[in-house]
């Protein structure tokens, strides 16, 4: 049985791991197809100028990984050094590269 012990487990995990995968797309993952995130954003200066902007994107867990993947294919197609902001790094339209994303200046 010892021998068989390590084999009949390895059978049975890809057995359960084969059963455990959805054949078609979960309900949640339909459901977070329909979900936005929206940013409000507002600024005056000391002349008492104002701007005001909102920003909306997909869900926002979803939009997060968007960002990362296009940050690191920006960094790989354009090697930045030293310590950057947002803006400096990925510049200032970086945001409308993400799917299904929109600026609206209110």
């Amino acid at each position: 049985m010892r021998v068989a012990g390590p084999m009949l487990g390895r059978i049975l995990a890809a057995a359960a791991s084969r059963r455990s995968m959805p054949t078609e797309p979960a309900e949640s993952t339909t459901a977070l197809a329909g979900l936005r995130s929206r940013i409000w954003a507002h600024a005056t200066d000391d002349a008492g100028n104002h701007a005001a902007a909102t920003l909306e994107t997909g869900e926002g867990y979803h939009a997060a990984a968007h960002s990362a993947v296009r940050a690191v294919e920006s960094l790989f197609s354009n090697p930045r050094v030293g310590a950057l902001t947002p803006v400096q790094a990925f510049g200032s339209g970086f945001a409308l590269l993400l799917p299904d994303t929109r600026i609206r200046e209110l």
